[in-house]
């Protein structure tokens, strides 16, 4: 349950309070039980046969003190395993018969395989997560599949212009993509965009990010419109435009990214997404956006856009 809730909070799914789920309690209290059904008493009772050879006063006080312990360390909201609780108690009652009762070796390869599934699971868990993420889970709708042969290209053509200027101080430019979110609302003819605070800058922005590996740049930038702002829609398939700004790494290199700016007309908005708590985010006019924004460039696709469907697009 405990892996369960990090992993639903990390994905900002819980909200600002880490509350585990009743859902998640209920299916792991059900797997749980069909895994003893399954088998999990059968692999219990040869443990006792194989480390101890219990006789049964002796599984009744290990049997009760697992118990005991579980209901204390419930009381005091300690996560513990009812596996490893168990286990021990058998232990306990063995070598309180004598040391020698006790086949040290079995325990100690026990002991050993409880080491190693925490950081085992914990790998394959993260690994479960990042594949489906980056392929269907989530996936925002009106977006393409397709492989883009482009990204790699343009990728080889920077690494290879910054190798030429290696002998000198350079500034790399790194493309990213981003999404324009908007929406019409009924009855007015002029559109509403959205924007959103920096993580660090605190400054209005739009969706942006690093191209998705194997995806198309319009789906890059629906994915980082959804992470960053939770908003789902059609994007389209062609950039409207692009901007420059400067990004400083963690490393502390300043690098020039220009970002392709895809429009995203939004169908509707979750109610979580991984982002939420780290932005604010905001809906204003095409004038207030493009005002908002410190890049003058994406500030004139803005109100470009905002001309469009307000029918000025020839003033």
């Amino acid at each position: 349950m405990g892996i369960i809730g990090v992993l639903l909070y990390s994905q900002g799914l819980l909200g600002p309070t880490f509350d585990i789920p009743f859902w998640v309690i209920l299916s792991c209290q059900a797997a749980m039980g069909l895994g003893t059904l399954a088998g999990a008493g059968a692999s219990c009772a040869r443990w006792d046969r194989e480390s101890l050879g219990c006789t049964p006063v002796q599984g009744f006080c290990a049997e009760a003190g697992g118990a005991i312990t579980l209901f204390l360390v419930t009381h005091f909201g300690i996560p513990v395993s009812t596996t490893h609780t168990i286990t021990g108690a058998i232990i306990g009652v063995g070598a309180a018969r004598k040391t020698a009762a006790v086949r040290w070796n079995v325990a100690t390869d026990v002991v050993l395989a409880w080491v190693v599934t925490l950081p085992a699971a914990a790998l394959f868990g993260r690994r479960l997560l990042r594949d489906l993420q980056a392929s269907f889970v989530m996936r925002p709708a009106g977006v393409t599949l397709r492989r883009i042969v482009a990204l790699r290209e343009g990728a080889r053509l920077v690494r290879a212009a910054s190798k030429s200027n290696s002998s000198k101080t350079a500034v790399v430019k790194r493309v990213q993509y981003g999404a324009l979110p908007y929406r019409l609302r009924a009855g007015s003819r002029r559109p509403q965009f959205m924007l959103i605070t920096s993580r660090e800058t605190r400054r209005w922005v739009i969706p942006k990010g690093w191209p998705k590996k194997g995806r198309s740049p319009q789906y890059s930038a629906a994915r980082e419109a959804f992470e960053e702002a939770g908003v789902l829609g059609a994007v389209a398939k062609r950039s409207i435009g692009s901007f420059s700004y400067e990004k400083r790494l963690k490393n502390g290199e300043v690098i020039v990214c220009d970002v392709r700016v895809f429009p995203l007309e939004v169908r509707r908005q979750s109610k979580q997404w991984p982002e939420k708590q780290e932005r604010i985010v905001k809906w204003v006019s095409a004038s207030h956006a493009a005002e908002r924004v410190s890049e003058p460039t994406l500030g004139e696709i803005i109100r470009r856009l905002g001309r469009k469907y307000d029918g000025r697009e020839g003033d």
